[in-house]
């Protein structure tokens, strides 16, 4: 059903009164609206829920226009970010007020009941901490009484390891002494072996000069004897030659020779002289050297045996030279390594002694025995059978290194913390700091995070606000920049289905319109509590 824009208007109208509580007849308002149509079109146009003021809200902005204060609230905040406040909210805010007020009172017991709680407590704990003290108050004399038997039985430990500490140093230093003194002596018996060995190479290394003389005689004899063969050979095929010739004339048999024959058998005489010269060397060295050479070594077997047998005795002599050299470098090593452990073991105790003494102690150990100082150990030539070894000294050296810094010390450093000293503070003193700086970073975590707290609760406070403000703003606007008159949609169905949807919602409301003026003419016991609590 299509409703008139008249009855449009008195429907909004009426609605309005009631709501309102304005009184006004249904006869007036109707015929208000026939005689009046600026009337009429002025009610569709600006009437909604929101557009009116209620009794008390125009006796409370008449009673501020007059005294003026309208102005002033005005000049005072901008109208634009004010947000509007209708029924619904203040109707809201008092089911809030309720919701605190019950809330308020439940936690008020609560607190009460806390308080009586707590007293109890209270009282409990003193009764527990004056037990606690007394029960602290023993054991910390016990722990001071057992403290000093132990620091004077480590001050005992600490003064005897210093006293062991000075023996092993003066050991290291004899051993060193020592070492020196027994290899000087084996150098030097060792140097005088080897001379003698080689006044005897050079025994051997010389000839007997008599037998080099009478074997170089021997050769030149036969020297001689060779060339006196040679010449008596050619001699007598000499005179062979000349004596064939002088036959050979005598008995007249001679024939007269060509040149060729003649040069051939001059060929043929030199070739038998210059094989004259080796058959009689190889002949003499047969018949007279090589006999007498022999004979010569046999005469000299006997030296030669002794030769071979000085040769033997200076292999065994330098083989257990080798041995004994072998022997002493392992010793003087096996010695080094214990010089070096024991100069790190003497470094590592005096360090713990000088840490667990007392300064009493310490200044009566100085004056009765001055601290000798400690020499790095030399450089160790290890072999290769010992490179494990080393690796292990090199590890347990490098994880000795640990104990330069106590743990708590370093706990501390990473903390950033610092303790009073051992020495001038008691462990109650350094108990009482460590609390300190804990209650101190503790409520500097606490700030921190009320800090972190409060700044989030502002931000999202501040991003609210400011969405709700610009929410208000658009609506404003909209309705600022609205044009005067019906708003009419582009498409006409669209148009047609919102008509059919207001008239069914108006006859909804002509029937709940009795309910609606029944409830507002009813007593509301809140609002009444409200106005009187905020009117006063």
């Amino acid at each position: 059903m299509d409703l008139s824009p008249r009855d449009r208007a008195e429907a909004l109208l009426l609605k309005a009164v009631r709501a309102y509580g304005i009184p006004a007849a249904k006869d007036a308002v109707h015929n208000a609206l026939a005689t009046d149509a600026a009337f009429v079109e002025w009610a569709n146009t600006h009437l909604a829920t929101d557009h009116l003021l209620t009794g008390d809200e125009l006796a409370l902005y008449t009673a501020l226009d007059k005294s003026g204060q309208v102005d002033r609230l005005a000049d005072l905040h901008d109208l634009g970010e004010v947000q509007a406040v209708n029924e619904d909210d203040i109707r809201a805010a008092i089911e809030e007020l309720n919701r605190s007020t019950a809330t308020i009172s439940k936690q008020t017991e609560t607190l009460q009941q806390q308080r009586d709680a707590l007293a109890r407590l209270v009282k409990k704990r003193d009764e527990t901490e004056k037990q606690r003290r007394d029960l602290e108050e023993q054991r910390l004399n016990k722990t001071r009484h057992d403290l000093k038997k132990l620091v004077f039985e480590v001050d005992g430990e600490a003064q005897s390891l210093e006293y062991r500490v000075a023996d092993l140093e003066q050991i290291a230093k004899d051993s060193r002494s020592n070492m020196k003194k027994t290899v000087d002596a084996v150098f030097q018996s060792d140097d005088k072996l080897l001379s003698s060995l080689q006044k005897l190479g050079w025994e051997l290394d010389q000839r007997d000069p008599e037998e080099e003389k009478t074997i170089e005689k021997l050769r030149e004899t036969c020297m001689r004897l060779i060339k006196t063969t040679v010449e008596t050979l050619r001699t007598r095929l000499d005179r062979i030659y000349l004596e064939a010739i002088l036959d050979a004339e005598r008995s007249g048999d001679a024939k007269s020779a060509t040149q060729d024959d003649v040069k051939a058998l001059e060929e043929e005489l030199e070739s038998l002289y210059a094989e004259i010269l080796p058959v009689a060397q190889m002949s003499a060295e047969q018949q007279h050297l090589e006999p007498a050479l022999k004979s010569t070594d046999a005469q000299s077997g006997q030296s030669l045996h002794r030769s071979a047998v000085a040769v033997s005795y200076v292999n065994e002599c330098l083989d257990y030279l080798v041995e004994r050299i072998t022997l002493l470098t392992d010793r003087v090593e096996t010695l080094k390594s214990h010089n070096a452990a024991a100069s790190s073991i003497i470094a590592t105790a005096k360090a713990e002694s000088s840490a667990s003494l007392s300064p009493e102690k310490k200044k009566a150990l100085r004056a009765a025995m001055p601290a000798s100082p400690i020499r790095n150990p030399s450089p160790i030539r290890m072999r290769a059978n010992t490179d494990g070894a080393r690796r292990g000294n090199n590890s347990r050296r490098r994880s000795s290194g640990i104990l330069d810094e106590p743990a708590i010390e370093a706990l501390l450093r990473d903390l950033a913390l610092s303790l009073p000293d051992a020495e001038d503070a008691s462990i109650q003193d350094q108990v009482a700091a460590l609390n300190k700086a804990f209650n101190d970073r503790s409520s500097k975590a606490t700030d921190v995070m009320h800090g972190a707290q409060n700044s989030f609760e502002t931000n999202v406070t501040s991003r609210l606000d400011d969405a709700r403000l610009a929410i208000q703003l658009l609506r404003d606007s909209l309705l600022a920049e609205s044009p005067y008159g019906e708003i009419k949609l582009v498409d006409p169905e669209f148009e047609g289905s919102i008509d059919v949807l207001s008239q069914e919602v108006d006859m909804v409301k002509e029937k709940l319109e009795g309910v609606v003026a029944k409830k507002a003419l009813a007593k509301s016991v809140k609002k009444d509590e409200f106005v009187q609590r905020w009117a006063t």
